[in-house]
C-alpha cells in the first residue's frame, strides 16, 4: 500500500484524474476565456481564436496532456504546407498557451519546448498601393452594397487584415470624425 491506499484505490484515484484531464480543446477554451480575453482587444483575442482553430481540429477529442513533441512538430509540418507563415504564428500561440497551462497547474508540462519554427525565412511583402491606386479602389467600392462597400474601405483605411477587421468592436474605434485623434 502507498500513503495509505490499496492498489485498487490508487487505480481508482488515477482513473477519476483521467477523466478530469482536460481536452486540447477545453484548454483553448480556458486559456482564451481566463488568459486572452480580458487582457487583449477583441480583435486580437479573435486573431488567436482563428489561428487556434487549426490545432483544435488536428488535436480533437485528445486530452492536451497526452500531446507529444512529435504530434505538435507534425501538425505544424502539415500546416506550413499550405500557411508557412500561419503555422510560424500557430506554434507561437501553441507556446504560450502549454505554457500558461503550466503556469496555471493544469498540465505538468509543455510539450512546446525548444520546437523550431515551421518556416524559417518569412519574406515580408513590399507592395503598396499608390495613391491613385487608392482612390481608383475607393471609388471602385461605390458599385458594392453597403456593408461590403464599408467592410473594404475600412480594410483599405486601417491596413488591418481581414481577420482583424471581422473582430473588430465597435468600442476599439475612436473619434473618427477627427482624423487627428483618430485611434
Amino acid at each position: 500500500m502507498y500513503a495509505g491506499q490499496s492498489p485498487q484505490e490508487q487505480i481508482r484515484l488515477a482513473r477519476r484524474l483521467e477523466k478530469k484531464a482536460p481536452s486540447f480543446d477545453d484548454l483553448a477554451d480556458r486559456y482564451l476565456r481566463e488568459a486572452v480575453e480580458p487582457r487583449k482587444a477583441a480583435s486580437t483575442a479573435g486573431v488567436e481564436r482563428a489561428y487556434l482553430a487549426s490545432a483544435r481540429e488536428a488535436f480533437k477529442g485528445r486530452k492536451a496532456k497526452e500531446i507529444s513533441r512529435q504530434d505538435i512538430r507534425d501538425f505544424l509540418a502539415e500546416r506550413a504546407k499550405t500557411a508557412p507563415v500561419g503555422a510560424n504564428r500557430t506554434l507561437a500561440i501553441l507556446s504560450t498557451l502549454f505554457g500558461w497551462a503550466v503556469e496555471a497547474g493544469v498540465l505538468d508540462a509543455t510539450p512546446v519546448v525548444k520546437i523550431a519554427r515551421p518556416t524559417k525565412y518569412e519574406t515580408p511583402k513590399d507592395r503598396v498601393l499608390n495613391d491613385l491606386e487608392i482612390v481608383a479602389l475607393w471609388r471602385a467600392f461605390d458599385g458594392l452594397d453597403k456593408p461590403m462597400s464599408g467592410a473594404l474601405r475600412l480594410l483599405l483605411a486601417t491596413g488591418q487584415r481581414p481577420g482583424q477587421i471581422v473582430t473588430m468592436e465597435q468600442g476599439e474605434l475612436h473619434d473618427l470624425h477627427d482624423p487627428q485623434k483618430a485611434a
